[in-house]
């Protein structure tokens, strides 16, 4: 139980994993920014750098889409996995070009 608690990321009792720990707060704002929640949501997730059994039962990769009202779509993906891709951050894709996380606004041009 000692161990458990100290490692906590690794036990689905103690966090709900990447997706509910950390990468819930793009998803608000991004239901904030909808001014709507998803009404489907499908998801995977495995495990591949956490191993053995003193590592618990958490995942360590996620990806998950939601589809809000109207069809419009969000896709989230974290990761717990050293030596790969890093980045925090969205971007809202429109019909006339996409905004990202540092308040930016482009045109479908990249300018």
């Amino acid at each position: 139980m000692n161990y458990q608690v100290r490692n906590w990321r690794y036990f689905t009792w103690l966090w709900g994993g990447q997706l509910a720990g950390q990468t819930i707060h793009q998803i608000d704002l991004i239901n904030w920014f909808m001014n709507d929640y998803p009404m489907v949501a499908k998801g995977l997730g495995g495990r591949q750098s956490f191993n053995g059994p003193d590592q618990g039962n958490t995942y360590d990769h996620h990806y998950a889409e939601y589809e809000y009202s109207h069809k419009i779509k969000l896709h989230v993906q974290s990761k717990t996995m050293d030596n790969t891709w890093n980045k925090v951050g969205f971007r809202i894709q429109g019909t006339k070009g996409y905004a990202d996380e540092k308040f930016k606004i482009y045109d479908t041009e990249g300018n």
